[in-house]
């Protein structure tokens, strides 16, 4: 869990801190840090694997057992959503393309995307 943590903390701050970079950027930041905390969130459903009745009183392990299935859904949420709303960015873009049309997408048409899929 820790060194899921730290490699999404570091992927994460790796990609702020480039997020001027062209590689960077064509890689959509926003959506980089998106799946940073995704992973940070999902990797966290370990943790109240840990907490037993011998730590814990009943209500304690009642809440840690209802914890994990939430904390890995909505981060699996997170993270997919932002794969699904950048490869949707890319096919937009590729299908005006063909047509030889020119097509922006912004970040903000992308959320609305991603936050109704991580909703779903």
């Amino acid at each position: 869990m820790a060194t899921a943590w730290a490699l999404a903390a570091g992927f994460a701050f790796w990609t702020f801190k480039n997020r001027k970079e062209r590689l960077v950027r064509a890689s959509q930041p926003l959506f980089l840090l998106l799946i940073c905390l995704g992973c940070f969130v999902m990797s966290s459903a370990i943790l109240p694997f840990s907490i037993d009745d011998s730590i814990a009183s009943q209500r304690g392990c009642d809440v840690a057992c209802m914890a994990w299935p939430w904390l890995f859904s909505s981060g699996f949420a997170v993270a997919f959503s932002a794969l699904c709303s950048k490869l949707w960015r890319i096919n937009k873009v590729m299908n005006h393309a063909r047509r030889l049309r020119k097509v922006v997408v912004t970040e903000k048409v992308v959320l609305v995307s991603l936050f109704s899929a991580a909703e779903w």
